[in-house]
């Protein structure tokens, strides 16, 4: 008591000391009043008000008696019993805005910021309880006790959060939970009470969790079961942290999967390729190659077996060309593109675009008994043809026309060549024919000579150079009645 009027003495010697200053204050005022300054006039009675209050408050019985009577010592006293409605109200009331109350209250909430602290340590509060009285002294304090009760909520907090995190690890140890008792136990920071105790329950949880994450990972045997061991040891290697247990557990499971997605991936793979599925072979590869990276065995793998499906394409693609069907050798490079997307194909699709003939197709103009036939047509000899770019002329003697032709238009002098084979369709009858190639002006360019039943396949091979159009004609040799029939087979021209 005698050490609280000693302070309570200290405190009025600061109040007097901010009268005389108030006193001051007021001649000051009173001398602007006289010139008329309203302002100065409404200050001043403001001062003398808080100099007369802290006089009044301070004075009786030394000033010792009245602090600890006064109504901040009362709104400490409510804080420090928990009643923070009835502190707020008080405050409001007689102790905002008194410079002495204030003064006073700021002298108790000093012990009480130190009472909730101990109390709150000795669990006689709860965190709640502790943070809403220091909440209050943040608000109703001066700069020191503002500053103390902020450091000292701060400190409370992280208790609280440690104390928390202890209880849950004890908890989860209880309940074998060793990993969420590893990552509870270290939120435990130094400021709990039992921090030492809380590392030693730390390394024996890690031991367990190491212990049963080891019994699970030993022995998979599976593509899922790998996946999920790996998946578990890197999750233990995150809670714990560094562990060379682990971490030579992880690598090894790392190479087991390695080795078993290589072994599976090439077994199914040398499946499709006898199966000739090479795009779902190549897929399949790049599949295992995306689940364990780079892999030479696989990317040797995915090459050959890539280099087996261009073979199958260009080998499909060649069979095309030899009967003249550029149009669907072409489609089938376009869909292996799109399927397996490949460089090679795309220079293989330009390749054959640039060899792609001019067949007659591309200059038709005026024809009388000239027909494109499907592919299968046979000669007279027996010989079948299957090409797509096939034509069949038809002579006969009706009495009166004995020739056939077929007029080729806006060759423009740009072709040199015209090239094919000729042969009489086993629909032909018996007798002798002559073709004719014609350029501008009826000139002859090319004539077959006879060809009849027993004449093997022509080859036509006609210089069109610098013509404008050429007509090719079928005729019966003088004397004969009968109908003939010419196939026209693989004619193009060349540039």
């Amino acid at each position: 008591m005698e050490e609280k009027e000693k302070q309570g003495q200290e405190l009025l010697k600061e109040a007097e000391k901010k009268e005389k200053q108030g006193q001051e204050s007021v001649k000051e005022a009173e001398k602007k009043e006289k010139q008329g300054q309203e302002k100065g006039n409404k200050k001043t009675k403001k001062i003398v008000g808080a100099t007369a209050l802290a006089v009044t408050v301070l004075g009786a019985a030394g000033g010792g008696i009245y602090v600890v009577n006064s109504p901040a010592k009362k709104v400490s006293d409510f804080i420090n019993e928990g009643k923070i409605s009835e502190a707020n109200t008080l405050y409001t009331k007689d102790v905002k805005g008194s410079f002495a109350q204030e003064k006073i209250l700021d002298f108790y909430l000093g012990d009480t910021v130190t009472e909730v602290v101990k109390s709150y340590e000795a669990k006689e509060l709860s965190f709640e309880e502790a943070k809403n009285r220091l909440i209050l002294v943040t608000r109703m304090g001066g700069d020191k006790q503002v500053t103390d009760a902020q450091t000292e909520l701060e400190y409370i907090t992280e208790l609280n959060e440690s104390r928390c995190a202890y209880d849950k690890a004890n908890e989860c140890m209880e309940q074998e939970n060793y990993k969420e008792a590893i990552i509870n136990y270290k939120l435990v920071t130094k400021v709990h009470e039992e921090y030492d105790e809380a590392q030693k329950k730390l390394a024996e949880a890690i031991d367990k969790y190491r212990e049963n994450i080891l019994g699970k990972t030993g022995a998979p045997s599976s593509e899922a079961e790998f996946e999920e061991a790996i998946e578990e040891v890197n999750e233990a290697l995150t809670t714990i942290g560094e562990d060379v247990t682990l971490s030579e557990r992880l690598e090894n499971l790392k190479s087991g999967y390695r080795d078993y997605i290589e072994k599976e991936t090439v077994e199914a793979v040398n499946e499709k390729i006898t199966g000739a599925e090479y795009v779902e072979a190549v897929a399949i590869i790049d599949e295992a190659i995306a689940k364990i990276g780079e892999d030479e065995t696989l990317t040797e793998l995915r090459e050959t077996t890539l280099s087996a499906y261009r073979n199958n394409i260009k080998a499909a693609v060649d069979a095309k060309l030899e009967v003249f069907d550029y149009e669907e050798a072409l489609n089938i490079i376009k869909n292996a593109s799109e399927e397996l997307p490949d460089s090679y194909f795309d220079s293989l699709y330009e390749e054959v675009e640039n060899e792609k003939p001019k067949n007659l197709d591309d200059y038709m103009g005026s024809s009388y008994y000239f027909e494109k036939i499907s592919p299968g047509a046979l000669d007279k000899l027996g010989n079948k043809y299957d090409t797509v770019n096939m034509y069949c002329m038809t002579s006969y003697n009706d009495g009166w026309s004995t020739s056939s032709g077929y007029v080729y238009e806006n060759l423009d002098g740009k072709l040199s060549k015209l090239s094919g084979l000729i042969t009489l369709s086993s629909e032909s009858d018996s007798g002798d024919c002559v073709l004719n190639i014609y350029g501008d002006g009826d000139e002859l360019l090319y004539t077959s000579g006879i060809v009849n039943e027993t004449s093997e396949p022509v080859a036509i091979d006609a210089d069109v150079s610098e013509q404008k159009q050429i007509k090719i004609t079928l005729s019966l040799t003088e004397g004969e009645s009968c109908t003939m029939r010419m196939l026209l087979i693989n004619f193009s021209f060349e540039e």
